[in-house]
């Protein structure tokens, strides 16, 4: 894979003009170097603090038995904050809505200043994830700003352009369902013997450091490496502003569609 020598914008102090106008209508990959230094969660959210505070507080974690977060093999677990934060089986990690499975938390961040809140699509979502938890490579159908609270993420980016390259899973079947978004090669550790054309694929590297927001743009493929122990994060989607939605991605969100509806209606589903 051949790394793109053009780093990602790493801005502050930016308008919410200037964030709508050069990196959320356009698309554009941008980090945030000030979007949530001043949440509270900036200053309390340690680990002795989470634990001492909420640690038998239940919470809904994942785990995917092969050591790679993809679609269609994560199975919830039952646990509590304090057990997801404490544990180091980058298997295992914690994806919650804050309503309403941690309300408790939510006074400690903002709806993030650059953004509107009707262009929020789903309520924030917590992220907890061991060192070492990667994520599969995959695409969203919605504009995604994550801010990194502990931690440090570790992320790769591919444009949309690099479809061809990047192997999306078939939309139906027993094992790859997957609603189209996802690629079937571990994009950490590719093979290029089995997926030759991604020696070509062209991606951007980017860390994000603690305080840091990354807006990661609608139908960007993206795959995460965990870097923290743990790593804590806020999400928000955010909706599409106006560019129109590429062909490509169109169909396979439809056709993904009418698969699930199918799947619902008949009563099967994906293993």
């Amino acid at each position: 894979m051949k790394p793109i020598r053009d780093p990602v914008d790493i801005r502050a102090r930016l308008t919410a003009e200037q964030f709508h106008a050069h990196y959320l209508y356009p698309e554009r990959p941008v980090v945030i170097t000030d979007l949530c230094t001043d949440w509270p969660a900036s200053d309390k959210w340690t680990n002795d603090y989470l634990v001492r505070r909420f640690g038998d507080y239940p919470l809904s974690a994942y785990y995917h038995p092969e050591g790679l977060y993809t679609a269609w093999k994560r199975m919830r677990v039952d646990t509590t904050l304090g057990a997801v934060i404490t544990g180091g089986d980058p298997r295992t990690f914690a994806s919650a809505d804050f309503f309403p499975e941690c309300p408790y938390l939510i006074d400690d961040i903002r709806v993030p200043s650059l953004v509107r809140a009707e262009w929020i699509e789903d309520e924030a979502s917590l992220w907890i994830q061991p060192r070492g938890h990667r994520t599969g490579l995959h695409w969203d159908s919605f504009n995604s700003l994550i801010s990194v609270i502990r931690g440090r993420k570790r992320v790769l980016l591919f444009s949309p352009d690099q479809i061809e390259r990047l192997y999306p899973c078939h939309v139906t079947g027993s094992r790859d369902f997957s609603r189209g978004s996802w690629s079937r090669m571990d994009v950490f550790e590719p093979d290029f013997e089995q997926f030759p054309a991604a020696r070509e694929a062209s991606y951007h590297e980017v860390f994000v450091e603690p305080g840091q927001s990354l807006l990661i743009p609608r139908h960007w493929w993206h795959a995460v490496e965990n870097l923290g122990t743990p790593t804590i994060a806020v999400s928000f989607f955010i909706t599409p502003q106006g560019k129109p939605e590429l062909t490509f991605y169109y169909d396979r969100r439809l056709i993904a569609g009418l698969s699930i509806k199918v799947g619902v209606l008949t009563g099967t589903h994906a293993a």
